[in-house]
């Protein structure tokens, strides 16, 4: 039921935004329990999933990252969650021109590797925690100085 679900339904889900994007989803029938053996504990449906004509073109990548900020937590609005990542980006742009002003730039300019020993020289502990959750799908802690620290995960 979640493929064929509305919005503001209690089973509107990613799954169903990714779905009714790139197909037309329409339930058929339900079928009972009784129907398998061994009886699942949870209901069965026949649905038609009709590809649509023409195809939408959207970039995957970029959507399902949208998509994940959206339902990420169920019963925040998307307006707090869009400021709370606009004030993420900020205070992540600050930090960034921060260290190029200060000379403590992350790239080289001639063959863009990270230069890690010019922040490991530094004696201060800069902190960029982007993750404001627990469930790991967001993640990019960084942390240099004398304890490294690197994980990144998108969306």
């Amino acid at each position: 039921m979640r493929l064929v679900a509305q919005p503001g339904d209690k089973l509107y889900c990613r799954l169903t935004v990714k779905t009714q994007l790139l197909a037309r989803v329409s339930h058929l029938l339900k079928v009972g329990k009784n129907n398998f053996r061994p009886p699942p504990k949870v209901d069965s449906s026949v649905v038609r999933i009709e590809p649509r004509k023409p195809r939408i073109e959207v970039k995957q990548k970029e959507w399902d990252g949208f998509l994940r900020i959206c339902f990420n937590r169920k019963n925040k609005t998307l307006g707090l969650i869009f400021r709370q990542k606009i004030t993420l980006l900020e205070k992540n742009y600050k930090t960034v021109q921060a260290l190029k002003l200060s000379g403590q730039g992350l790239m080289e300019d001639n063959d863009n590797k990270m230069d890690f020993s010019r922040l490991r020289d530094n004696n201060e502990d800069l902190n960029m925690d982007v993750d404001d959750d627990d469930d790991g799908d967001e993640e990019m802690i960084i942390r240099c100085g004398y304890g490294w620290t690197f994980s990144s995960s998108i969306w």
